[in-house]
């Protein structure tokens, strides 16, 4: 995954693991991003966000809600680059109730934010 002698630290994986999203290789990020938590290094939110983003293009609810689970213990649910992510996971799987009242309870909302509530109800 990561070259010899590469730093392990969450930036470098970070960037692994959003490159294989943007790729549409989602299950080569997650992979990676079990990997990167063997190696015991703890995900940011840009991790998380991208780790969501894959398990939505794929549609995996159940992968999505335990993310979101872990985000909450994290206390990363501010940030607004993984509120997002999740946002638009449970648009893509079809959960509006969800996606709704996420996006209602969130302190600051983007264009993302607001796209991603008008397609979903679309």
């Amino acid at each position: 995954m990561l070259p010899p002698g590469q730093e392990r630290d969450v930036v470098s994986w970070t960037t692994i693991i959003a490159t294989y999203v943007q790729m549409g290789q989602e299950n080569h990020a997650i992979q990676t991003f079990l990997q990167m938590r063997k190696y015991g290094v703890i995900p940011n939110e840009f991790t998380l966000a991208a780790v969501i983003s894959g398990r939505a293009n794929l549609g995996e609810i159940e992968w999505g809600e335990q993310l979101h689970g872990h985000v909450l213990h994290m206390g990363l649910a501010d940030s607004l680059s993984v509120a997002n992510a999740i946002v638009v996971l449970y648009s893509k799987c079809e959960r509006l109730d969800s996606s709704s009242m996420l996006f209602h309870g969130m302190a600051q909302r983007d264009v993302i934010t607001w796209s991603t509530i008008i397609v979903g109800y679309s």
